[in-house]
């Protein structure tokens, strides 16, 4: 609630750490949530510092992973991140085995992001324009996005593209 967030960005204002959580898609829209539950822009702006986005995926079973044919949406949608070097990889799944209790997949791992809330970025943030923070946010995470650390992930046969895109599609509802 407003006032919650308030309190909590003067903590920070005068020196305090202060960690907590707030439902957002992704790490750059945290400053734009907190100005709509009504935090003075200029006191968003002034008492960043890092932002982390999180979420989770899970991971491919050990016991039954195998490699298996990108279908071409899963190729055009990982196209995007890796351009023509998804050609050149092997992606995998898994087949689904008793270890994992037919689900191919076993535990899960983080996915993350990290918005670093520079002097450009806390003055994007004291603007009235939204695009135009989102911008200058985006810019500043260099394309280390939450969808990019799991097509990584995918990439890396730690986890399928499936569950990459499904964490992706959280991020862009």
């Amino acid at each position: 609630d407003q006032e919650t967030a308030q309190i909590g960005l003067r903590a920070a204002m005068t020196g305090h750490l202060v960690l907590s959580t707030l439902h957002t898609n992704d790490a750059a829209s945290t400053p734009l949530r907190l100005t709509d539950m009504g935090v003075p822009r200029f006191m968003v702006g002034s008492s960043l510092q890092v932002v982390l986005a999180q979420r989770l995926v899970r991971v491919i079973c050990e016991s039954c992973i195998e490699p298996y044919a990108l279908s071409a949406a899963e190729r055009e949608w990982l196209r995007v991140d890796m351009g023509d070097v998804v050609d050149g990889n092997q992606f995998f799944h898994g087949r689904g085995c008793s270890h994992c209790n037919g689900m191919g997949y076993r535990g899960r791992t983080g996915v993350y992001e990290m918005l670093e809330v520079t002097a450009n970025v806390a003055h994007a943030a004291s603007s009235h324009d939204p695009n135009h923070f989102l911008k200058v946010a985006r810019e500043q995470m260099a394309g280390r996005t939450l969808r990019s650390h799991a097509v990584a992930l995918a990439a890396s046969g730690r986890t399928t593209v499936a569950e990459a895109m499904r964490i992706s599609n959280q991020i862009d509802d």
